[in-house]
């Protein structure tokens, strides 16, 4: 029982030495003035591609409910743009940013195409 206890508590303290020394990367102030601007409908669509590219470079530091919230706000650029190739494009690739979050090796299924494609189709009327 001892032994059991023992391994027990070295078990915790390396799950805790491990979330201290690999802390996830904090996201640069860039990147949350983007996605505030997205939140609240405040972004040009020129600007869709160079905030996409953020979103890449800091995706580590994006979790999944805000990949989420991004790919919600994607959709509604869309929906207020359906003739846009900036809008479609990009609302095509956060899908894909965020349904990877929790896919083996960061790629979307082919069903989370189908569900991406999905959307865009609704969204877009199209």
């Amino acid at each position: 029982m001892a032994l059991f206890a023992t391994i027990v508590i070295v078990g915790l303290i390396v799950v805790a030495a491990a979330f201290i020394i690999f802390e996830p990367p904090a996201k640069t102030p860039a990147v949350q003035d983007f996605i505030a601007k997205l939140e609240k409908g405040d972004v040009a669509l020129s600007d869709l591609a160079p905030g996409l590219n953020l979103l890449r470079v800091q995706a580590e530091a994006i979790g999944g409910p805000e990949r989420s919230r991004v790919y919600k706000a994607a959709l509604r650029i869309l929906e207020r743009h359906p003739e846009s190739t900036e809008a479609r494009v990009f609302a095509l690739e956060v899908g894909r940013f965020y349904y990877s979050y929790d896919r083996k090796g960061g790629v979307p299924t082919v069903y989370d195409e189908a569900a991406i494609a999905n959307d865009i189709a609704a969204r877009s009327g199209k």
